[in-house]
């Protein structure tokens, strides 16, 4: 007997909804959607694009910079005997100016000091990589285009 009374809500819904007329511009907005969507997509690729090359660069600059610092810290005070080279150099002259900078923050640079900022850097890195590939794409900057 229900079921009777469901099969006939049923095909009363139907009918209903077959009788129903189309707004006459239905189908110019369903394309209008379309292509709305098509738009954001490319421009939604476009962007992850350059989130990407951004990304990697700033990984190239990260391990880069961690690369430089290992070795500041494991030359520490020992004296070369080539001092006149190029690049012992430049090293003291870029660390001369990384000690200016961190004295006008108010630190000292020191190893302490130094391992700190690239456990910071570290832990960015690990939250992002497992933002991105754990929690579905990425919450911050996740694809939505297609549920328009």
């Amino acid at each position: 007997m229900t079921e009777d009374n469901l099969n006939k809500f049923i095909d009363k819904s139907f009918e209903n909804n077959l009788m129903v007329t189309v707004k006459s511009d239905f189908a110019e907005n369903v394309m209008r959607q379309v292509e709305l969507s098509k738009r954001f997509e490319t421009e939604d690729k476009k962007t992850f694009r350059v989130v990407n090359v951004v990304s990697v660069f700033l990984a190239l600059f990260i391990t880069s910079a961690g690369v430089f610092l290992a070795y500041l810290i494991s030359r520490g005070g020992k004296e070369n005997a080539d001092s006149e080279s190029y690049i012992p150099g430049t090293a003291d002259a870029i660390e001369q100016w990384i000690i200016k900078v961190f004295s006008l923050i108010g630190l000292s640079l020191s190893e302490n000091i130094i391992l700190y900022i690239l456990l910071v850097v570290v832990i960015m890195v690990l939250f992002l990589i497992v933002d991105r590939y754990f929690s579905g794409g990425g919450a911050v900057m996740k694809n939505d285009s297609g549920k328009i």
